[in-house]
């Protein structure tokens, strides 16, 4: 008996000492993506495909047709391919140019997070003037960092406003403070 509880004591304090109770949150939350990638439809998956430096095409398998960030309309980049949840995978953040705002300096950005097979699923899409992920990733899902300028209200100037983005695991999407849409560039 007294073995057993030296045992289980020494075990407890190698497990603090290695940090492998820290391990568990991460490894669940990189199960729940696979999980997650499995959900989704297929015409709900994105394959990135390189057309020419950064352009690239990011569309359903076998669906280049009427996909609005395909390689023909020349307006789709790749930013950045941070592994923002450190599962080995690189992600994705791409912008599309071919959104219009008018007068707002902001375009469509997609955060996509790569699944086993090599396809991806959309963790965000909204409008902004830039979009960006950590240089080091720490924690997985970290933050990102978006800006958007807008025109004041009397036309007269712009402001700049920072937003910061959050990852709900449950939806497996990025998101904001509730007030805040991302999908319209100035509210």
């Amino acid at each position: 008996m007294n073995f057993s509880l030296r045992t289980i004591i020494f075990s407890s304090c190698l497990c603090f000492a290695t940090s492998c109770s820290a391990a568990a949150p991460t490894k669940n939350l990189r199960d729940s993506l696979q999980a997650h990638c499995e959900a989704t439809q297929i015409d709900e998956h994105i394959v990135l495909r390189v057309v020419k430096g950064k352009q690239i095409s990011a569309c359903p398998p076998d669906a280049e047709e009427g996909c609005p960030y395909n390689a023909n309309h020349g307006q789709t980049y790749l930013v950045a391919t941070p592994d923002l949840n450190q599962d080995g995978r690189t992600d994705a953040i791409i912008r599309y140019l071919g959104s219009n705002y008018g007068d707002t300096d902001a375009v469509d950005y997609l955060v996509l997070t790569q699944c086993k097979d090599g396809t991806y699923i959309r963790a965000l899409e909204g409008a902004f003037s830039d979009l960006k992920a950590p240089d080091s990733i720490v924690k997985i899902w970290p933050d990102l960092t978006a800006t958007r300028v807008c025109p004041t209200p009397d036309n007269t100037g712009s402001v700049t406003t920072e937003l910061s983005l959050h990852f709900d695991p449950k939806s497996f999407k990025y998101f904001s403070a509730p007030d805040s849409s991302l999908e319209s560039p100035c509210n």
